[in-house]
């Protein structure tokens, strides 16, 4: 119980640092240009 209480008194902060050094070791690098991604979109919000 002491442990999860550490963590659920985290700095909000920290923990968004963390898991944006963490997604970049995880994350893959897109395959898309930004014009492809922007089309894409564009596309999917015809759909809506």
């Amino acid at each position: 119980m002491v442990t999860t209480e550490v963590y659920a008194k985290a700095n909000t902060e920290a923990k968004r640092k963390a898991i944006e050094a963490a997604e970049a070791r995880f994350v893959p690098e897109s395959g898309y240009s930004e014009g492809q991604k922007a089309d894409l979109l564009e596309w999917l919000r015809t759909l809506m």
